[in-house]
């Protein structure tokens, strides 16, 4: 059995390799990531650069895809997705979902902006208020 270093390191490798960046303009990238929506569609994830302060934003793309679904935002559902937004260290943004950083914490503020895409996302099973 590997060394848990070893493990460490399989895991840093395998998870940072399905991560990809494409060119959008300057100092802007769609982020890759590999997750995806229930429905299929790829998570919209872009990051822009200027100096120190990067920016990474679903582009409002969450809210919107459940807009689709006919989604009502009851006041349940908004408290929910407050508790999203402050346990996933990120901010809405006029119904963007994002988080500013450092270059040396990327990886922690994309795995935030994955993981509050992903749950405000699951929203849409919520049948009734609760």
């Amino acid at each position: 059995m590997a060394a848990g270093s070893e493990i460490t390191e399989l895991f840093r490798s395998s998870v940072c390799s399905c991560v990809e960046l494409e060119e959008l303009g300057a100092d802007e990238y769609l982020v890759h990531t590999g997750f995806s929506y229930s429905d299929g569609d790829e998570l919209h994830i872009v990051l822009n650069t200027s100096g120190k302060k990067w920016v990474l934003t679903d582009e409002g793309h969450t809210m919107m895809w459940l807009s689709y679904e006919d989604h009502n935002m009851t006041a349940s559902r908004n408290d929910l997705l407050s508790r999203i937004v402050s346990s996933n260290s990120v901010q809405m943004d006029d119904g963007r979902i994002k988080a500013e950083f450092d270059p040396e914490t990327a990886g922690r503020a994309l795995c935030s902006v994955i993981q509050a895409m992903l749950r405000v996302s699951d929203l849409r099973f919520l049948d009734a208020e609760r």
